[in-house]
């Protein structure tokens, strides 16, 4: 009964924290979302600042949607993918991710880098920066 609570609990605080209060969700379906939870929100803005910051400042100031193209690129994992999502040509999606390389200097197909981007997507969506 225990473990019981503190899984409802987790839930609960989870989803209160980052504004979700009409989902309906387990402890396993938390996935990322849950070991988010535990992470306090001035590290969370850091680490999403770190990777996406200059992504949303050229965003920001060029009407950009480079952060958008960057996360249909990595949802979908291809680029063909990425295009249909995005509606546009894949030459139009190749020159976006060329832009991406060259504001973040980030190389997009290291693994690491990868990881560290998406995780950094999460959290801008989860705290609605």
């Amino acid at each position: 009964m225990a473990t019981a609570h503190r899984e409802v609990r987790a839930v609960l605080d989870t989803l209160a924290r980052f504004k979700r209060w009409s989902q309906v969700v387990a402890v396993p379906d938390l996935g990322l979302t849950g070991l988010l939870a535990g992470v306090s929100d001035d590290r969370l803005v850091e680490f999403a600042e770190r990777h996406l910051g200059p992504l949303t400042e050229h965003d920001r100031t060029r009407s950009g949607n480079l952060l958008e193209t960057l996360r249909a690129y990595l949802e979908t994992g291809e680029q063909q993918a990425a295009a249909r999502r995005l509606k546009v040509h894949p030459n139009t999606l190749r020159y976006r991710l060329d832009r991406i390389r060259e504001v973040t200097g980030m190389e997009l197909e290291d693994p690491e880098t990868r990881l560290n981007l998406a995780v950094a997507l999460r959290v801008h969506m989860l705290l609605a920066l």
